[in-house]
């Protein structure tokens, strides 16, 4: 049997960028008023990546610069 690959594809890091751009989009066709919708699909995508790409991910998206 193989070893497992350790690392995800680099397309799979990059592939994140414009997918998340994309529904950034999507979301402001449900707006209700301004500032708020009623489906914000990032953050929906932001978790998916989260259980994906493993805690490093979550750590780095959500941690605000010092």
């Amino acid at each position: 049997m193989p070893a497992a690959q350790a690392r995800l594809p680099n397309w799979t890091w990059w592939s994140s960028l414009p997918l998340l751009h994309i529904a950034t989009w999507l979301s402001l066709g449900t707006q209700v008023s301004g500032g708020v919708a009623l489906w914000y699909l990032p953050f929906s995508l932001g978790l998916v990546g989260c259980l994906w790409w493993g805690p490093g991910y979550c750590s780095r998206s959500f941690s605000m610069p010092r």
